[in-house]
């Protein structure tokens, strides 16, 4: 979307270059451009800020570099001592509107993926006095950490003489720049699909809205336009009338014509936007997307992967483990958290170089929405009706005795997908983590702030704790321990041209360190998009396995003929009285059979008949008393 936008804005100034600027500032001189600066909220800057003590700052070459600007801009913050919110304000000469279609465009970005600022544009027709901006014309929540195009109408100033104010109200936020302030005449009639908001996986049978995203970049207000899509031959076009979408603006607009898929396999459409307010664009960039909708089978159990960067050092870092609790004790069938730690004693390299966080606590969702760890559930509220094209389930044991952990990721597909490098990963998580040494120690930079400023699910109150916690009353969850095929995932376990109801299964396999305690490591399964996100995930206990002698003291169990094309026995030898569960799961973590069998002693045999079930991959999961023993078997026909 960004770079769909990127071209539009240069359309903009391509088509515009006949007609007169009315105002511009860039800043490359090292200047405001005859733009006037006020500090009008007279706080104190927060340490670590001090070179930003203005109201606004006009960036250069060390800022450029520092942030990755790539243009020069004014920057301003609002980050104070105490904490409190930002009254900056970047106010432009006198100017007059003389042409309907004139707009106001600027650049935006926070500089911080965490501490996203919020802005405001006014507008005042008398004097530049700030109680004389009383129209505001453009408001954000919270500014893009990437440098984003802006725009808002100025046709309810035709004929007058107007002040602009860009003005910082950002609450204890990082930087904010804006960059490229310019007000001329544009196109009056410029729309653009910036997105296909419809879930493109969509059960079979089932009648499903075709919904676009749609921005207006004119410089009237949009009332109506034609909207066409097509499936193949079959083509549907209407009208939409009674809008009213400002300039700068979009809006979902849903088509009147539902569709529906009537197999699992993939379904491309084209749609188009044309005729805005009944006229023919000149420019037609953006106006048609391609894309396409998959049928699906079922909609696969999904859950979302948040993981936080946090270390021993990282004074703030408490918040983010008072977020994974939270999550893990609230959204558990939905969310799984993981800690990757950094520059202490449970970095793992490779983890914390792969999310490459610069500041610290800091979390990413399904690796690819970077947010606060505070905010996690923000972040499962976006991305919860995602659907995902792919079932995943993952079984694991480790040995006892030789501390080999084995873990088998599963995988079926529910449409059809092709040229997809889908990749595996399995993490390994592990929670009662301690230490001794003093780089266990937590520090607290809660320490003796006002009561109930950080509270965790357990009631700890972090304000009431020393800073450092020392590494005696310290206990660390969650925590990412060993990445199992990379953090990109293994290539190849999945085939470039999937069917529906296509089964892969992928092998891990880890020898666990002597100081981890195997009862509390646990096995997150990922599957991982071309783009390393993840697009669905599954977190499991570790069966632990004990050594064959002790086996023998007590039970035999196996699983025959393996594999086979239809019958299956079970044989199970007690030799001491023992409850016994027996559970048979399908590849995707199905059951197909759970039963207990009470207290058993001595020869039990059963069978099964999977005569009349899929080929593919079956697990069977015995447990006796506190032990359980996994076999699986393969069914071929």
């Amino acid at each position: 979307m960004k770079k769909i936008l990127t071209f539009i804005v240069l359309l903009f100034f391509a088509h515009s270059s006949h007609t007169q600027v009315v105002y511009s500032a860039n800043f490359d001189d090292g200047t405001f451009g005859g733009m006037t600066i006020v500090d009008n909220d007279g706080l104190e800057v927060a340490s670590g800020l001090a070179f930003f003590d203005d109201a606004w700052t006009v960036s250069n070459s060390i800022f450029e570099e520092a942030f990755d600007i790539m243009s020069t801009g004014v920057l301003s913050h609002s980050r104070y001592m105490p904490v409190g919110t930002s009254d900056d304000w970047l106010i432009s000469p006198q100017m007059t509107i003389e042409e309907f279609g004139t707009a106001v465009l600027w650049k935006v970005r926070s500089l911080s993926v965490n501490s996203r600022a919020s802005m405001e544009v006014r507008v005042s027709t008398t004097d530049n006095n700030l109680s004389s901006f009383t129209d505001v014309i453009y408001s954000s929540e919270e500014e893009l950490p990437v440098l984003t195009q802006k725009l808002a109408s100025l046709n309810d100033y035709v004929g007058e003489q107007i002040y602009i104010a860009f003005i910082n109200n950002s609450t204890d936020k990082y930087l904010v720049l804006v960059d490229d302030i310019i007000v001329q005449p544009i196109g009056l009639e410029d729309i653009t699909i910036t997105s296909f908001v419809t879930n493109p996986y969509q059960l079979k049978n089932q009648e499903f809205d075709i919904e676009i995203r749609v921005e207006n970049n004119g410089g009237d207000t949009l009332k109506s336009f034609d909207f066409v899509w097509s499936y193949g031959t079959d083509e549907y076009r209407e009208t939409l009338t009674g809008l009213s979408l400002p300039t700068g603006e979009s809006q979902v607009f849903i088509s009147s014509s539902p569709f529906m898929v009537d197999d699992d396999i993939v379904y491309p459409l084209e749609i188009s936007i044309h005729n805005p307010n009944g006229n023919t664009e000149t420019i037609l960039s953006g106006n048609t997307i391609s894309t396409e909708v998959f049928g699906i089978t079922y909609i696969p159990e999904r859950k979302v992967v948040g993981e936080e960067g946090t270390g021993t050092w990282c004074g703030f870092c408490p918040r983010g483990t008072v977020a994974l609790d939270s999550m893990e004790v609230f959204y558990s069938d939905e969310f799984i958290g993981i800690a990757v730690h950094n520059s202490d004693p449970m970095a793992v390299a490779e983890y914390d170089n792969g999310l490459g966080f610069q500041s610290f606590p800091n979390g990413i969702i399904n690796r690819r929405l970077e947010i606060p760890p505070s905010r996690f559930k923000d972040g499962l509220n976006l991305v919860s009706e995602e659907i995902s094209p792919l079932a995943i389930t993952i079984a694991a044991s480790v040995d006892e005795e030789n501390r080999m952990l084995s873990a088998t990721i599963t995988t079926e597909s529910v449409t059809q997908l092709t040229d997809r490098n889908y990749k595996l990963s399995v993490i390994v998580t592990e929670d009662g983590v301690t230490g001794t040494t003093d780089d266990y120690n937590q520090v607290n930079e809660f320490s003796g702030l006002a009561a109930g400023t950080l509270v965790g699910v357990d009631g700890v109150d972090w304000t009431t704790l020393p800073n450092p916690v020392l590494a005696a009353d310290m206990v660390y969850d969650h925590v990412g321990r060993a990445l199992l095929g990379g953090f990109d995932g293994v290539s190849g376990a999945l085939s470039d041209d999937i069917r529906a109801g296509d089964i892969f299964t992928q092998e891990f396999s880890w020898t666990v360190p002597i100081t981890m305690d195997l009862n509390e490591l646990h096995v997150v399964g990922l599957i991982l998009d071309e783009a390393g996100e993840i697009i669905n995930a599954t977190k499991s206990e570790l069966s632990v396995i004990t050594s064959s002698n002790n086996i023998s003291d007590n039970s035999v169990f196996s699983v025959y003929p393996n594999p086979t094309s239809g019958f299956v026995n079970l044989d199970i030898n007690v030799k001491l009285t023992s409850n016994v569960n027996l559970i048979v799961m399908n590849a995707i973590g199905r059951v197909i059979s759970n039963e207990s069998l009470g207290a058993l002693s001595g020869a039990y045999q059963k069978t099964y008949d999977f005569s009349n079930l899929p080929s593919g991959i079956y697990i069977f999961k015995t447990t006796i008393d506190s032990t359980t023993y996994v076999e699986k078997i393969m069914v071929n026909r």
